[in-house]
């Protein structure tokens, strides 16, 4: 791996030096080998290099780990995929009795709601509510099932994808079965398990001293703290959002990657890991095909959506040959991740820069690692 190491370690390098990002890290692991470099800063007060143990705000990679939960509580006959929202949620009320919400529709966003930050009507109507980009702190669990249930849909559901509020739907679900935070839900299904010992929710964080990298913009030709990305940081009163609120590190995200590689039973049944894997968008449609698709890094054909992540359905994708099979996904912050079984493949990449600009690497360090595998490439998959 010395040859990739280099490689990386440049192409790191590369993004601080063109101020792309203001730091990051990125961990590899195949056929039971690794790598990883960092470049940059994770905080500059006081100045602080990235590592394998540093926590970064991961926003929207929550939904896969929200994903899991929901399907560890299939496996043990808690939740039923093919149950309305409204026998889990109080107050949650269908529009249209024939056309209700599932909880499958949740773990594969195609419920047809939205998010209050995107345009349009619908869109609209969701500001208005307080549901921008989660729910608004001041009401009670059962009148935020039934404001939320109440706002108008892109399309009935299962008839479209769209890119949503679905996992922080999914979130109050996992509260709801489990008689818990969702905060707790995640540590018992997910990071308990997955030895995840550095995560968490932002609720959780320690308010004194917050050790998580600093959410960077840019102001010119400098960096500067983006105190209103961090707004609500540490703040038990903010509710845990399914969908955005996790804190993670490298060493926590690798792990997650690897347990899509690995697919112990023990953590997730063969049918279920199956579901995670399996193209959700109706139709067979990808991404692009999809109402306000998110970051602009998957909007590419040949990427459907399975259980909280991205699916890769075509044999290439952004010109990277026989990538079939990959999945993964990304936060608003600039993070993804991503794995392969087929390759016995998993990389983890982190920074701290928002808006993420079009995150361009997601596609060029993907292409880069996996010129580094390229006799299983050619062969296919």
């Amino acid at each position: 791996m010395s040859r990739l190491h280099g490689d990386i370690a440049a192409y790191l390098e590369q993004l601080v030096s063109t101020q792309a990002v203001p730091g990051c890290a990125l961990a590899i692991k195949a056929g039971g080998r690794d790598t990883a470099a960092v470049a940059g800063i994770a905080r500059d007060s006081p100045t602080t290099a990235p590592g394998f143990d540093t926590r970064y705000a991961v926003y929207s990679i929550t939904k896969a780990v929200t994903a899991l939960a929901a399907l560890r509580l299939v496996d043990q006959g808690r939740l039923d995929l093919d149950a309305p929202v409204r026998a889990y949620l109080d107050g949650w009320s269908e529009q249209r009795p024939d056309r209700e919400v599932k909880v499958s529709h949740l773990l594969s966003h195609t419920a047809g709601f939205t998010y209050g930050s995107r345009s349009g009507p619908v869109a609209e109507a969701y500001r208005r509510a307080g549901f921008v980009r989660s729910q608004p702190a001041s009401k009670s669990p059962r009148d935020t099932y039934s404001t939320f249930s109440a706002l108008p849909r892109l399309y009935a559901p299962g008839q479209g994808w769209s890119y949503s509020l679905a996992s922080d739907v999914l979130g109050w679900v996992l509260s709801e079965v489990s008689g818990s935070s969702l905060a707790a839900v995640l540590r018992a299904e997910v990071f308990g398990p997955l030895d995840m010992t550095r995560s968490c929710l932002l609720s959780e964080l320690d308010g004194e001293g917050l050790d998580v990298a600093v959410v960077y913009e840019r102001d010119k030709s400098r960096w500067r703290r983006s105190d209103t990305v961090m707004a609500g940081w540490a703040n038990p009163e903010i509710p845990d959002s399914g969908g955005a609120s996790m804190v993670t590190t490298l060493r926590d995200l690798m792990r997650l990657a690897a347990a899509y590689i690995s697919r112990r039973p023990e953590f997730l049944s063969t049918s279920r890991w199956s579901l995670v894997t399996t193209n959700m968008v109706p139709n067979d449609g990808s991404l692009r095909a999809g109402l306000l698709s998110p970051l602009p890094g998957r909007t590419v054909d040949g990427v459907g959506y399975g259980a909280g992540v991205a699916v890769v359905t075509d044999g290439a994708v952004g010109g990277i040959r026989a990538s079939r099979g990959e999945i993964g996904w990304e936060g608003s912050t600039g993070g993804f991740f991503f794995a392969h079984q087929g390759l016995d493949l998993c990389a983890a990449f982190m920074t701290n820069v928002y808006p993420h600009g079009g995150m361009p690497w997601w596609l060029e360090l993907r292409r880069l690692i996996y010129r580094h595998f390229g006799r299983a490439i050619s062969g296919g998959n």
